[in-house]
């Protein structure tokens, strides 16, 4: 049996105070954690900013869990207020939808079956 070779997933290179130049701090309420989020992302990408929160949240989930949660909700925070994905392309919407087209003759075919299986059966029966 071939084994499948697994790539490790690394936490981004963090670097002490990166958020704390915008007066961020885990100690601080959520509006102000979140004032201080909206001013980094001035100046990094919304993405980054996203990313920086979430290896805080990695590194900090099995010793402080009460931070990490911290961490997380503000990552959250900022994916519902700043970040824009990127719109699927226009071949994996047609892929979706073919897909999709398909399910529903699957789930008719199956429906005929469990109709036939319902019905009473019929035998055919010899009369001399």
């Amino acid at each position: 049996m071939k084994q499948r070779s697994r790539s490790l997933r690394l936490i981004p290179p963090l670097q002490k105070g990166e958020l704390r130049q915008f007066g961020y701090s885990i100690k601080l309420p959520p509006d102000e954690r979140r004032i201080a989020l909206q001013r980094a992302v001035h100046k990094y990408p919304v993405v980054s900013v996203m990313r920086k929160l979430n290896a805080l949240y990695v590194l900090q989930k099995n010793m402080y869990p009460q931070n990490a949660l911290k961490f997380k909700a503000d990552e959250k925070w900022l994916k519902t207020n700043f970040y824009v994905a990127k719109s699927p392309s226009p071949a994996l919407l047609r892929k979706g939808r073919r897909s999709l087209k398909k399910s529903k003759k699957q789930m008719s075919r199956k429906l005929k079956r469990t109709r036939k299986s319902r019905s009473p059966l019929r035998f055919k029966t010899n009369m001399m």
